[in-house]
């Protein structure tokens, strides 16, 4: 509850190779954070006493960010802004506690790249989680799913 700071965060990424559907993509995610409460966990604190609200529901926004005009350097770009976005801090007291983006690197390439707190989410988790999402979606796409 030491307010919002840089640490005590899990972050990663998904390689999607093939054609992708975004919205099947976002479907998966809202899925994933139904099924998982942690997702729509909020902390706040009350005369010095903490407490969590689990929200019914959030919706998650899954920004694109099209690196596709970089050319060969588009995954140099990536780096740098997956860095940058490692870099951003959580405020507890809003939900989600989960900030993702799609990276395009070209029509049949992207990159998913998640950020969560550690307060809701460990490294333990995220492999559980994320063999879920790729499930979720490729019960609707054809895709191949490699982590970084």
């Amino acid at each position: 509850m030491e307010g919002a700071s840089a640490v005590y965060k899990v972050y990663g990424s998904l390689r999607l190779v093939g054609e992708l559907d975004k919205e099947a993509f976002e479907k998966s995610l809202d899925e994933l954070t139904q099924r998982h409460e942690a997702f729509r966990t909020a902390f706040k604190e009350e005369q010095g006493i903490p407490y969590q609200i689990v929200y019914p529901s959030v919706k998650l926004a899954l920004p694109l960010e099209n690196l596709s005009e970089h050319g060969s350097n588009a995954e140099d770009v990536l780096k740098r802004r997956m860095r940058e976005l490692s870099e951003e801090v959580f405020d507890l007291t809003r939900a989600p506690l989960l900030k993702v983006v799609l990276f395009r690197l070209s029509e049949t390439e992207h990159v998913f790249f998640f950020m969560t707190h550690h307060i809701v989410f460990d490294g333990w988790s995220s492999g559980i989680v994320l063999r879920e999402l790729c499930e979720l979606y490729q019960a609707n796409c054809d895709v191949r799913v490699h982590t970084l």
